[in-house]
């Protein structure tokens, strides 16, 4: 019964900390590596809620909405948020615009200053150039279903389009 209850007690832990503490970060470029998509499979979105807020660097509150698209929205722990970052950025002149990047996916009650922290080492790591960055750090479980997600808008509508895809479908959402 011990046993059980101490095991109990590891995995109550080890659940904890993964909702709570944000891991290092690493460069995962190599990591899950999937064959990106080539087909521009963008869906309808729903306009962000009046409260969803993000944070400039400064931790200036911005309201998402259309000025700020096309936004990607990605995940320092995720390699196929790592490896469309470094597509865009490589690819960045050949856009008509660069999108903004939201950054999320950090533990309750991450900072600012520890979300910059992380970004900051990813642009670094990742010789990334270019974006400008705006922060999530609260409730985005119930805003982002995968990552990365690129918001933009087609003919007035909010659209989104998930996973890695090619150059080609990156442009066609953002403008040659």
């Amino acid at each position: 019964m011990v046993i059980i209850a101490v095991l109990a007690l590891i995995a109550g832990v080890t659940v904890w900390r993964l909702y709570h503490t944000n891991p290092p970060f690493q460069n995962l470029l190599k990591a899950e590596i999937v064959i990106p998509s080539n087909t521009f499979n963008a869906s309808p979105a729903n306009p962000p809620d009046k409260h969803l807020i993000v944070l400039t660097g400064s931790g200036a509150r911005v309201q998402l909405g259309p000025q700020l698209l096309p936004a990607v929205i990605a995940a320092y722990w995720c390699p196929h948020c790592q490896r469309t970052l470094v597509l865009l950025d490589r690819n960045q002149k050949s856009l008509k615009r660069l999108p903004i990047v939201i950054s999320t996916g950090y533990a309750q009650g991450t900072t600012l200053a520890q979300a910059k922290s992380l970004s900051a080492q990813e642009v670094v790591s990742l010789h990334l150039q270019g974006f400008h960055v705006y922060y999530l750090l609260h409730n985005w479980r119930s805003t982002v279903t995968e990552f990365p997600t690129l918001l933009f808008l087609r003919n007035g509508r909010w659209m989104q389009l998930y996973g890695e895809h090619t150059i080609a479908v990156w442009r066609k959402a953002i403008g040659p």
